[in-house]
């Protein structure tokens, strides 16, 4: 599935910084963080912390070649795609091509709003949301 191959590229991606950060703690990604005794000291993100500066930090995923683009589903991307999944369920027949489903019925509700676009080592990976 894309969510695990998705996972699997942030372990990597998070695998290789930890290795730059060993090497040398001064690549630019680190925490400021305070102290009990009121001193401060750097440490590095956690794997979750790091997702999250990978994702809108866009020169920051550049330098381990790794690109995020999430968007939200037009009508008819969301439709085609409803579509596709219950073709063979004989729906088709309720529908013409110039109907779209009314998305805000709970019927609908499996039906994914966004897509992420995951690009890393020319690989591109799309997960549904």
């Amino acid at each position: 599935m894309n969510k695990e191959r998705y996972n699997q590229i942030i372990d990597e991606v998070y695998d290789l910084y930890s290795k730059d950060y060993e090497k040398d703690n001064s690549i630019g990604l680190c925490l400021l963080v305070k102290r009990m005794d009121g001193k401060s000291t750097y440490r590095k993100p956690s794997k979750e912390m790091f997702e999250g500066l990978i994702r809108y930090d866009e020169t920051f995923s550049d330098k381990y070649g790794f690109n995020i683009i999430e968007r939200g589903l037009t009508l008819e991307e969301r439709y085609n795609i409803w579509f596709t999944n219950n073709y063979e369920t004989g729906m088709e027949r309720y529908f013409s091509e110039k109907t779209i489903p009314d998305f805000n019925d709970s019927y609908y509700e499996p039906t994914p709003t966004k897509v992420i676009t995951v690009t890393y080592n020319n690989e591109i990976l799309q997960i549904y949301e």
